[in-house]
């Protein structure tokens, strides 16, 4: 027969549990107790688990900052590759005119000198303007690195004329830089030209 089935089932039902619920009732204390240190517990848990989101966060900004610091590298470095080309070919368009103008084809360029060009420079300028340690300005207008107008920029351009033989000049053009953190960078380009025309 079953407890569930009669009244008198029932009854030893309901007498038995009364009973466990008085032998558990000396234990209420430790019950009491061990509710307590739960609920510490989750504390705990709660805690750990802030600390480990904090760090998580906190990883993520750094690779964040460092990812902005090394694209601001790049694009510096981008910039510094373009203007120590720009030079190069400034040094080729001087040789040109003069080839053009029917004068010595070297363009006028001193053995061993170091110079100061940039777009504006004429084949008839003369002299040639001597590097003057001078950081290139950027014009806002037209977009366009020269010394003359616009804001100074962090680059400065050192172009460096070696003529080896009476046939042959050596144009190097050397951008150097200094980074907001205070690393410096340099570009170096470097281009032979030839008279090949005579």
């Amino acid at each position: 027969m079953r407890w569930g089935s009669t009244a008198e089932g029932r009854y030893r039902f309901k007498r038995k549990m009364r009973n466990n619920a008085q032998s558990y009732s000396g234990h209420s204390d430790v019950i009491r107790d061990v509710r307590i240190v739960r609920s510490g517990q989750a504390l705990v848990e709660s805690m750990v688990a802030l600390g480990v989101l904090t760090m998580g966060f906190l990883g993520v900004m750094g690779l964040l900052a460092r990812s902005l610091s090394v694209s601001r590298v790049a694009a510096d470095e981008y910039v510094g590759a373009n203007l120590a080309s720009e030079g190069i070919e400034i040094v080729k368009n001087l040789i040109d005119a003069h080839t053009i103008q029917e004068l010595p084809w070297s363009g006028g360029f001193e053995h061993g000198k170091d110079y100061e060009l940039d777009y504006r420079t004429d084949w008839d300028s003369a002299p040639l303007p001597a590097y003057g340690d001078n950081f290139l300005n950027y014009d806002s207008e037209t977009h366009l690195y020269g010394y003359a107008t616009g804001q100074p920029s962090r680059f400065k351009r050192r172009i460096t004329i070696v003529r080896p033989s009476a046939d042959e000049v050596v144009a190097r053009s050397v951008v150097t830089w200094i980074t907001r953190g205070g690393a410096e960078f340099s570009v170096d380009v470097e281009d032979h030209f030839y008279n090949w025309r005579e």
